[in-house]
């Protein structure tokens, strides 16, 4: 990952600082769980990849390497508009008004209100050149509609904690914010309701995304009993754990490899996947948006982004997974001299992921979190 990328991930990982969690457009509020088994509401069928206009891109700011929106240009004719957005909310609100938008970074966690709510389009991964580049889960993964798919992957990885080898001895058990005590004071959490809320979900034994009143209120009781131990609930490892303050923080890949990487403490850091309980996974998507204008251009894009040269181009610049055969590799490339950033074989297949909250879970999460913020 190139130093450039740095800032551009923090500056989004940043804004999902804003979030109370993962939530449906309130439309969708009744929708939930996998969709493999629903059938898709929407009405457009799968088109051809080819120029059909100008290209309009509802995504996050800074979350390509800007060489390949350029060339992409040059080679086709045609202009990329990057429209930001600040939350996955704000993404799912806007498609489900009807904005026109072509290519949509999506998120695995809200496929199932994006499929029933008729907001996409469905594509083909034989209809591109490059099909063949996205991994076997991603062909038919959990979250998508079975055979009709409608994303392809983008850009993800799990969370875990990035911590001081001089300070902590790894456990693989998110126990290990709970129970270095000679840490007090310099323990973070992040300031994200699905993965902080998930993790302590996980270390009860209970289901990362649990919809039990009682399972979730004893997560937070035990988020609570946690908080006299912590510096601060937090999204910014690279400030809190760079200067000194945190010991053992919970964190995002992209950020621990920069501390891991660049870090005063470079040398005395590692990081940790809690395979004991298991380990939060999320993968933002391409997809195609139902009212798009020029959903060809939007199948043009995503067959370039799926070649292997822009695939581990991306890699390199965002310093996540792509869910391609040549964006993992390059990933691999990328961390090869950091092991326990790098992932294994069945690592998709076996991670957990997460679900947006809806209806009476959003509920119940919100009120917990307000409740873990307030103590």
């Amino acid at each position: 990952m190139s130093n450039d990328s740095v800032p551009q991930l923090l500056r989004r990982r940043t804004v999902l600082a804003g979030l109370a969690g993962f939530a449906g457009a309130a439309a969708f509020a009744g929708c939930g769980g996998s969709s493999s088994s629903s059938s898709p509401q929407a009405s457009k069928a799968t088109v051809a990849p080819e120029a059909d206009g100008d290209l309009t891109w509802f995504t996050w700011e800074g979350y390509v390497e800007p060489s390949i929106v350029s060339d992409f240009e040059k080679k086709y004719g045609v202009k990329v508009s990057i429209v930001p957005y600040d939350s996955n909310d704000t993404m799912l609100q806007k498609l489900a008004a009807g904005q026109p938008y072509d290519l949509v970074t999506n998120n695995s966690a809200y496929m199932p209100q994006s499929i029933l709510g008729g907001l996409l389009m469905p594509l083909a991964l034989d209809a591109l050149d490059n099909g063949g580049e996205v991994v076997d889960y991603f062909q038919k993964p959990a979250y998508d509609n079975g055979d009709n798919l409608f994303s392809v992957p983008y850009s993800g990885g799990p969370t875990g904690i990035v911590y001081r080898t001089d300070k902590m001895s790894p456990t693989q058990s998110w126990n290990d914010l709970w129970d270095n005590d000679e840490a007090a004071g310099h323990v973070f959490v992040l300031d994200y309701q699905p993965d902080t809320i998930g993790a302590s979900l996980l270390r009860n034994g209970e289901d990362l995304n649990s919809d039990d009143p009682e399972a979730v209120t004893a997560a937070v009781d035990g988020l609570i009993a946690l908080k006299p131990k912590l510096g601060g609930v937090s999204n910014d490892s690279r400030t809190n754990v760079g200067n000194g303050d945190a010991w053992i923080h919970h964190a995002w890949v992209p950020d621990a490899f920069a501390l891991m990487k660049d870090s005063k403490y470079a040398d005395q850091l590692d990081f940790e996947v809690t395979t004991t309980e298991g380990v939060p996974f999320g993968m933002d998507l391409l997809t195609i948006g139902a009212n798009a204008k020029a959903p060809g251009t939007a199948m043009l894009f995503i067959d370039w982004i799926l070649s292997p040269e822009m695939s581990a181009r991306n890699v390199g610049y965002t310093g996540q997974l792509a869910g391609t055969k040549a964006g993992d590799a390059a990933y691999d490339e990328v961390m090869k001299d950091f092991p326990s950033l790098m992932v294994g074989e069945d690592y998709y297949e076996n991670a957990l992921w997460r679900e947006a909250a809806t209806g009476a879970r959003k509920d119940l999460w919100t009120q917990q979190w307000n409740r873990f913020k307030a103590a």
